[in-house]
């Protein structure tokens, strides 16, 4: 992803703001760093909290990074496509949500539950590291960055501003909508498009992506490490469960990207969890 990173700012039409960006990347490293040392000696899990930390900023905030600068590549948008896609699937986006937006309490819940993306993997790795084995936070972390990798990977193919722009709501239409996220990453990248953004810094550090969502991909991946937690990480299963519908109404994501991102996060927590089980397999019997 850093290797995309650095070819692409090269071709990109827009430029890199270092006195911005630098300072992030040399935190995220500062946090490795910092608990390679201490994992060394006594603060063993807290050297392995801010390690993990530190990993997970990193490639969190290189992912945001890579989808504007993706961004500044992307030619048509896929809107429509996904709302047949949806049509297909019997979904109609518009009356199923917005026939809800008089509701207060629900948009109130489904807000709170969206914006746990931004500190439920920081509390994640605290109890994995003090609860369960070390493995465990590596492989909550191997399946985040891949599947972050891959939704990159798809969004050069399915560009698209999600229902809220696409269809023209406006905040006012859902006023209990408590996050905005479902109207600022289409208006973020209807402004690259125009040539709006001329350099890339932390106030544009914003996910594109919408096919395959994140938010849906996230949420099963977290439930899948908050599982390892036993009994405390139930609660958090079922705040899980509330982020992905809360990916359609208050992300404004069309159906079939919640759903394949349902079924990527699946993919990346079965392949991580099973790798350790090849790798640790015993070896067949020498031969006599």
């Amino acid at each position: 992803m850093a290797f995309c990173a650095v070819i692409l700012t090269i071709l990109s039409p827009v430029s890199y703001d270092h006195v911005s960006l630098d300072p992030v990347w040399a935190a995220s490293a500062m946090l490795v760093g910092t608990g390679r040392f201490l994992g060394r000696g006594r603060y063993k899990a807290f050297g392995l909290i801010l390690e993990g930390l530190g990993c997970y900023f990193f490639v969190s905030l290189l992912g945001a990074y890579l989808s504007v600068v993706i961004c500044t590549f992307v030619t048509n948008l896929v809107d429509t496509d996904l709302v047949r896609a949806d049509a297909l699937l019997g979904f109609a986006w518009d009356t199923s949500v917005l026939g809800w937006s008089d509701h207060r309490g629900i948009f109130v819940v489904l807000s709170m539950a969206y914006s746990t993306l931004a500190w439920q993997p920081v509390v994640l790795m605290g109890v994995i590291v003090t609860r369960t084995a070390p493995e465990c936070l590596w492989n909550f972390l191997a399946a985040w960055s891949l599947a972050l990798a891959v939704t990159l990977l798809c969004f050069p193919f399915f560009p698209a501003v999600g229902n809220m722009t696409a269809r023209g709501i406006g905040r006012e239409d859902l006023p209990h909508a408590m996050v905005s996220s479902g109207w600022t990453y289409g208006e973020h990248i209807l402004a690259i498009r125009k040539g709006l953004v001329q350099s890339i810094g932390r106030g544009e550090l914003d996910g594109l992506v919408t096919f395959p969502s994140f938010h849906a991909a996230g949420a099963v991946i977290l439930m899948a490490g908050w599982c390892q937690a036993q009994r405390i990480g139930i609660p958090f299963v079922i705040l899980n469960f509330i982020m992905i519908v809360s990916a359609l109404a208050i992300g404004g994501h069309y159906l079939v990207d919640v759903l394949a991102g349902i079924v990527l996060a699946l993919a990346c927590v079965a392949g991580v969890f099973y790798m350790p089980s090849v790798r640790t397999a015993s070896p067949p019997p020498a031969r006599q």
